[in-house]
């Protein structure tokens, strides 16, 4: 994105991928509140231009073109964004069209529908465990193809979301001498332990 290069996007499968400049963190002498408000508004710019470029969402929308979008991935660091999700729901909760939030930042494994309460049942937000914790997570998205739709979309400690298209599997939870955390993330062992556990690994 020209101007906060580190958000990317593409398109693949009839899925939009996104992703976005969402971090932990607060405002300091180095960030400002307005630093912050800048970055969440070319965050929903960035996502508002795939929706629109792609129809998303659009009654309009031909579910038979090559371009038709049936889901949206996006990826970020934290849970931070609140607006960033309200957007979204204004723009897509009255679809069917499957949102999928990942992010890391909390270190442990959550999944969640956080606008259930507002009747908004096709948006997930997932937290992924603490990088050294688990095994890297597995996204898949099933093509539309007639051997791809007769493919078994269940998944061993994981979920089909909304759809039936997509599917995250957390393969196979944490590894063993998995490192503690507290509830900011900050390993409860002892450093010399923890990087024993790093090599045994290795």
């Amino acid at each position: 994105m020209p101007g906060q290069e580190v958000n990317f996007g593409f398109v693949r499968g009839g899925v939009v991928f996104l992703g976005l400049n969402l971090v932990g963190g607060q405002t300091n002498k180095y960030i400002t509140q307005s630093d912050w408000d800048t970055i969440i508004e070319n965050d929903i710019e960035w996502a508002k231009k795939y929706l629109n470029d792609y129809k998303v969402g659009d009654p309009e929308a031909d579910p038979n073109s090559k371009e038709y979008v049936r889901g949206i991935v996006a990826f970020g660091h934290s849970a931070r964004g609140r607006r960033f999700n309200k957007f979204l729901q204004e723009r897509l909760s009255q679809t069917d069209i499957p949102v999928v939030y990942i992010h890391g930042n909390g270190h442990t494994y959550q999944a969640e529908q956080s606008f259930k309460s507002d009747k908004w049942y096709n948006y997930w937000r997932i937290q992924v465990d603490m990088g050294y914790n688990a095994p890297p997570a597995r996204f898949t998205v099933r093509g539309t193809t007639k051997d791809a739709l007769d493919l078994d979309m269940s998944v061993d400690k994981g979920m089909v979301f909304p759809g039936g298209f997509m599917k995250f599997d957390r393969r196979g939870g944490t590894y063993p001498g998995a490192v503690p955390v507290d509830e900011n993330g900050i390993p409860l062992v002892e450093e010399d332990r923890m990087l024993d556990e790093v090599h045994e690994l290795l």
